[in-house]
This record gives structure tokens, C-alpha cells and sequence, in this order.
């Protein structure tokens, strides 16, 4: 069929961000990414550059994922895990100080990891893990707890 331009409009990954600003009235900065596998850490890197540049500000971060429809599912290669995620960031906590690097991957397999949100989370609310490497969309992203 064709797309009218109001439901291509409602089809964007940037929509909800739109919606919820007009109907709040927030002309808050707002930041939609959609960078497949790395989606989740593209966002916190997106986060710590605006807090470098607005280092008094609050940044709330908010991630999520859905089952993909079976009319697309055919030509994913990831595992898709149905989660959400928010977290309010600033660079003036007392509370949890982290560390991220990340590196290439030499070669990437046929099939992606799971969610790396989802291996994130298991590994920061699991305090006796020191580190983590976290595979996905032909990087490792290192985490280290400061």
C-alpha cells in the first residue's frame, strides 16, 4: 500500500521523543538513535557528550526494544529481547562511577549476541564483577567499575 505522510510520520524511530514533547511542552533537547546492535551504547556516549558540554545538567536516558514484526523478523540477524530502561545521568553523582572503552572486533559471527543493554544491566547490578566485555555490532565495549 501507500504510506500517507502522517502514518510514515508515525513510523520514524524518532516519533515517540516528538509525540511526548508536544504533548508536554517540552522543548527539552532530545536525542533519538537508532544504531542497531550498538543503539545502546551510542545513546550512553550521546549522554556523557552532552553532559561534557552541560556538566551541571541531568540527562534522562531512556532505552527500549520490542519484538521485531515477523514481516521483518526474516532479515534480523540479532536475538531481540523486549526490555526498557531509564536512568537519570549527571556527572556530579557521588553514587556509581563506570568507565567505557570499547574496540573492534577482529571478526564478527554470522549472529549477533543478545541485547547489550540487557548484558549491561546483568552485569552492573551484580557488584562482584569488577569489568565487563560486552560483544555486539562488530565491537567490545569494556566496562570497569571506578
Amino acid at each position: 500500500e501507500i504510506l500517507s505522510p502522517t502514518l510514515f510520520s508515525q513510523s520514524v524511530h524518532n516519533t515517540a521523543v516528538g509525540v511526548y514533547s508536544v504533548i508536554a511542552k517540552n522543548r527539552a533537547a532530545a536525542t533519538a538513535i537508532a544504531a542497531g546492535a550498538n543503539s545502546f551504547h551510542i545513546g550512553l556516549v550521546s549522554c556523557y557528550a552532552f553532559l561534557q558540554k552541560h556538566p551541571q545538567a541531568n540527562v534522562l536516558y531512556i532505552c527500549a526494544d520490542q519484538l521485531i514484526p515477523k514481516a521483518f523478523s526474516a532479515s534480523i540477524k540479532e536475538e531481540c529481547r523486549v526490555y526498557a530502561l531509564a536512568a537519570v545521568l549527571n556527572l556530579r553523582s557521588q553514587g556509581r562511577a563506570l568507565q567505557l572503552s570499547y574496540e573492534n572486533l577482529k571478526s564478527e559471527t554470522e549472529l549477533a549476541p543478545p541485547s547489550q543493554a540487557v548484558n549491561f544491566l546483568k552485569w552492573f547490578f551484580s557488584p562482584q564483577e569488577q569489568s565487563a566485555k560486552i560483544e555486539g555490532g562488530g565491537f567490545v565495549w569494556n566496562w570497569t567499575r571506578c
